[in-house]
């Protein structure tokens, strides 16, 4: 019976302590943002900051101004779309020119063989 408490005991302390210990979070409504709107504004009268935001909306720009590219074909071209020799990403050139950015050969189809 003694044996029995102390481990009723026990269970009791231990969720007490992490009901104490634990702190609730609580998330914004979305969309969520890296920064707050009062953050976005602090940064906004930052005149020190004014470049900075102009290269963030350029690249921001630059990525909305390239074409999406959905593949035609079949979809498993994912899981192979590496390089055999060092498993990097392969970066394309063309539809059917891939190269890798790691050790330079050159992919002409879609299973990565080599030109």
């Amino acid at each position: 019976m003694k044996a029995c408490f102390s481990c009723f005991f026990l269970i009791f302390l231990i969720s007490v302590l992490f009901s104490y210990a634990h702190e609730n979070f609580v998330f914004s409504r979305h969309p969520r943002f890296l920064y707050t709107s009062v953050e976005i504004e602090n940064i906004k009268k930052d005149s020190s900051k004014s470049i900075e935001i102009q290269n963030i909306i350029k690249q921001a720009d630059s990525i909305l101004d390239e074409p999406l590219r959905v593949p035609e074909k079949e979809g498993d071209w994912i899981f192979y779309y590496a390089c055999p020799k060092d498993d990097a990403t392969l970066k394309a050139e063309t539809e059917s020119r891939h190269i890798c950015p790691a050790c330079g050969p050159v992919y002409t189809d879609a299973r990565a063989s080599t030109a």
